[in-house]
């Protein structure tokens, strides 16, 4: 998942070089995904976990799925994941996955999904160089996702890409 953010954030010109068009750029009034600048939604628990790591250098709990009651005694609860779904985000992750929806409808995937699977595996190698001979893999491991929240959490939007607050984040960037 630090990969990927990491990729995302470095390469974000790339990726949206690979969905641009004039009728994608402009869907819904330009205020559909893709939004001028490419973000991922993590959701609750993922940012949670990237927060402590943030905060302390290591992440040691991540938060628990949660039960809905429907209100009867007929029917037994039932559970659901902890994530969140945002249709909003062009990059969001959805329980078990990231999905990508910046794709024109018209378009086909076969380049933009090239790009990322190019910029993940760059990022990945990033990753496996500094960890390639550590003596203490753990601290390693804790020392380069600091580095990767640090350096590259910009491009992480939790909230609604349709709100104004995005707008403003966006602005900083």
């Amino acid at each position: 998942c630090a990969a990927f953010i990491r990729a995302v954030h470095k390469h974000s010109g790339l990726i949206r070089a690979s969905i641009a068009t004039a009728s994608n750029d402009h869907r819904l009034g330009a205020n559909e995904a893709p939004p001028a600048i490419i973000s991922i939604f993590l959701g609750d628990q993922l940012n949670n976990v990237f927060e402590q790591i943030k905060s302390s250098g290591t992440a040691d709990s991540s938060l628990p799925a949660g039960s809905v009651d429907l209100g009867t005694d007929l029917l037994p609860s039932f559970s659901v994941h902890a994530g969140d779904r945002n249709r909003t985000s062009p990059f969001a992750f959805t329980g078990n996955k990231f999905e990508f929806r910046a794709v024109g409808s018209s378009q086909s995937i076969s380049g933009p999904t090239t790009v990322i699977n190019t910029i993940l595996a760059e990022s990945l190698d990033y990753i496996a160089t500094k960890l390639e001979g550590a003596k203490d893999f753990g601290k390693a491991v804790d020392a380069v996702l600091a580095e990767i929240v640090d350096e590259h959490w910009a491009v992480v939007f939790n909230g609604n890409g349709y709100s104004d607050e995005w707008h403003a984040e966006a602005e900083t960037r």
